[in-house]
């Protein structure tokens, strides 16, 4: 009779990698952080670290409820759709793959670990556009009388 075979290598101590952040940011001057607008292409950078394998040996897969991703590694670029229902919010997804294992089999096993950013999606032509015809439209009705009511698409204090 043939001896059992030898039990599976056991995996090594390892950690699993660590996501501490998602930065989403825009090229244009004064773009806020985690905004974007239909066709705009934004940069996504996640910050992440292993204690056992260098950065640029995990695998990043990111994900997202709409747009597509150009690039790849921690630092990519996210393309807004062209037309979208606006606005809204859309999530952002990264899962990081961790390969390891003993010297024999130094891909064996993995750690996965995964995080999201939700930015804020616009179409801003379209959207200030509506809100300067309301306005117009309302402050030109003299039957209107309430100011709050005329400036309601704008933020109290600008006014």
């Amino acid at each position: 009779m043939a001896p059992p075979p030898p039990p599976p290598p056991q995996p090594p101590p390892n950690n699993a990698p660590v996501i501490s952040s998602i930065r989403i940011q825009g090229a244009r001057l004064n773009e806020p952080p985690n905004f974007a607008d239909l066709l705009e292409s934004v940069n996504v950078t996640a910050d992440v670290r292993d204690d056992e394998t260098p950065v640029a040996q995990l695998q990043f897969i990111w994900s997202s409820t709409v747009g597509t991703f150009n690039g790849s590694g921690s630092s990519v670029t996210w393309q807004a759709p062209a037309a979208a229902t606006t606005p809204a919010d859309v999530t952002l997804r990264l899962e990081v793959v961790e390969r390891y294992g003993p010297q024999t089999a130094p891909t064996a096993f993995e750690h996965r670990v995964s995080s999201s950013a939700t930015l804020k999606l616009h179409d801003s032509l379209k959207e200030v556009g509506d809100m300067s015809r309301q306005f117009l439209l309302d402050f030109s009705d003299s039957s209107i009388r309430d100011v709050a009511y005329i400036m309601r698409n704008f933020e109290p204090g600008c006014y």
